[in-house]
């Protein structure tokens, strides 16, 4: 399947995900989440801020920050590149030409390499950390400017794929881990 049907595909898929199931799969990954970071002693975390049908991380976001962490948010600048700003609450987002939430440009820029950890956004992914993000490269120049950066994405078990099933190019760049959320997951149904 070529990257472009493959992107259709799993948002269709992200799109028809029903709601509880959908808010059920959210809560495992950031509980997960949330041990993975305990673990790691993470301090500064670069997160995206997630929009429709991608997962939500927003709350996630929210409640992270309650817990004493520092969130750094991408904003796109000239070149496609991006910059990491830290996370100042909600009223200090924009939305960006391609209606992401970003960071206000008047909000210092942070260094990547001052990141502990960074979760890299992505609709598809590969057993071997490469994902398929939306194409415009952005994370994978990141990733290869910052080659010892910690990284994870986090995923729906329906958004794992076959090794093969998109070819990885020379730019591409896998993360390090994957947090997964499996369908019927910490569901737990009432037997009488």
């Amino acid at each position: 399947m070529d990257k472009n049907d493959l992107r259709k595909k799993m948002l269709n898929q992200l799109a028809e995900m029903p709601l509880a199931e959908r808010q059920a799969q959210e809560e495992i990954l950031y509980q997960k989440l949330k041990d993975q970071l305990t673990q790691q002693q993470v301090k500064k975390l670069g997160f995206y801020w997630g929009r429709a049908p991608e997962i939500d991380t927003a709350w996630m976001i929210k409640e992270l920050n309650h817990l004493a962490i520092e969130i750094y948010l991408p904003r796109v600048e000239k070149q496609r590149q991006l910059s990491f700003r830290k996370f100042m609450g909600e009223d200090q987002l924009v939305s960006s030409k391609m209606g992401i939430m970003e960071p206000a440009k008047e909000i210092a820029e942070g260094s990547v390499a001052d990141l502990d950890l960074l979760i890299v956004p992505g609709l598809a992914y590969q057993a071997s950390g490469f994902r398929l993000g939306y194409g415009g490269g952005y994370y994978d120049r990141v990733l290869l400017a910052h080659p010892k950066l910690a990284t994870l994405s986090l995923a729906f078990d329906f958004q794992l794929c076959q090794q093969e099933a998109w070819p990885v190019e020379d730019h591409d760049q896998a993360v390090d881990q994957l947090i997964v959320a499996r369908k019927g997951e910490g569901l737990h149904e009432n037997h009488k």
